[in-house]
């Protein structure tokens, strides 16, 4: 009995290991937010949802504003600080359904399944406001920034997963114009023209 008590012990043991494994390979180590290919994954499959089960899907694209000017004034430390008080931001003020990742550097993104854009559009003025209000404290200095979000929604203005992060990266281009603003996808401004938001620092 007592050998049995330790084998289911030690079986206990490594199926936490082996969910902790689990959950790494899709988190992003510094904001806890799913990873870009986890969310690439699911975009695809949602989407394919669709054709069956039709509704909107919509995504909205973040970016920190000025975020290299903090990087290069405080140090990466304090970049870092700021992503995970937004990584923090987004994991308990998104709905459960909802798939918020790290997209790439400064980038986060989220997938809304069974989001209109303007429900989307809603959420996104939300989390721009809340982000505006903060300031992070980091050694002596006090730090705030904003938001610049992108929004593009499926099928409406996009037929693929790849066109529709293609036009929520449109929208955030002209939302980083301007930076603090929330910017819906629009096919008749924006469509025709290569833009990009890395284009913008």
């Amino acid at each position: 009995r007592d050998l049995n008590a330790r084998l289911q012990l030690k079986l206990a043991e490594i199926e936490s290991l082996h969910d902790q494994l689990r959950e790494e390979a899709v988190r992003d180590g510094l904001t806890r937010l799913f990873n870009r290919r986890y969310m690439e994954e699911t975009l695809e499959r949602e989407i394919s949802r669709v054709e069956r089960e039709p509704q909107s899907i919509s995504v909205v694209m973040i970016d920190v504003d000025l975020f290299k000017a903090i990087n290069d004034k405080y140090g990466h430390q304090a970049g870092d600080a700021v992503l995970q008080t937004l990584g923090t931001m987004l994991l308990e003020n998104t709905r459960i359904s909802d798939i918020a990742c790290r997209y790439g550097g400064d980038e986060m993104l989220v997938v809304m399944p069974g989001a209109t854009q303007e429900v989307a559009i809603a959420r996104a003025e939300e989390w721009r406001a809340a982000f505006s209000m903060m300031e992070f404290s980091f050694g002596e200095a006090r730090i705030k920034t904003t938001l610049s979000l992108g929004i593009a929604s499926f099928p409406d203005q996009a037929q693929n997963p790849i066109e529709l992060l293609n036009s929520a990266d449109k929208a955030l281009y002209w939302a980083k114009i301007k930076r603090n603003q929330v910017q819906p996808y629009d096919p008749s401004t924006m469509g025709r023209g290569q833009y990009r938001s890395d284009d913008i620092r």
